[in-house]
């Protein structure tokens, strides 16, 4: 993909870096389980011990930018928790779950009739 000339290239979003971290990573993990490598398939079964409430998509992003973590948590746990994130620190890129409320199926009916 080229971008005209003049203009600036657009800087991918963190989305976009959430998930070609992950299909790099799940393809690192086939391609070393096709070659009949196990310490790879060993080092993604300690993760998911570690990491059994993540996401599988979130579980490779942990592996692939930080593969020795013991402990993943947002900013204002760690400080709930007594513990400092040092200046400077970068943060893991995990994808932040989405959760939609449903309404009131009622209000919805009444929502689509016409006035």
């Amino acid at each position: 993909m080229t971008t005209p000339r003049g203009a600036v290239p657009r800087e991918p979003s963190k989305v976009e870096q959430a998930q070609r971290l992950t299909s790099k990573a799940f393809d690192e993990l086939v391609a070393q389980l096709e070659s009949g490598s196990s310490e790879s398939l060993q080092k993604y079964l300690r993760a998911c011990a570690r990491f059994h409430r993540y996401s599988f998509g979130n579980m490779m992003l942990i592996l692939a930018q930080q593969p020795d973590a013991t402990r993943v948590a947002g900013f204002q746990t760690w400080r709930s928790l007594g513990r400092n994130v040092r200046k400077g620190e970068k943060g893991l890129v995990i994808i932040a779950p989405v959760k939609l409320r449903r309404g009131n199926e009622d209000e919805d009916e009444e929502d689509a009739k016409p006035a």
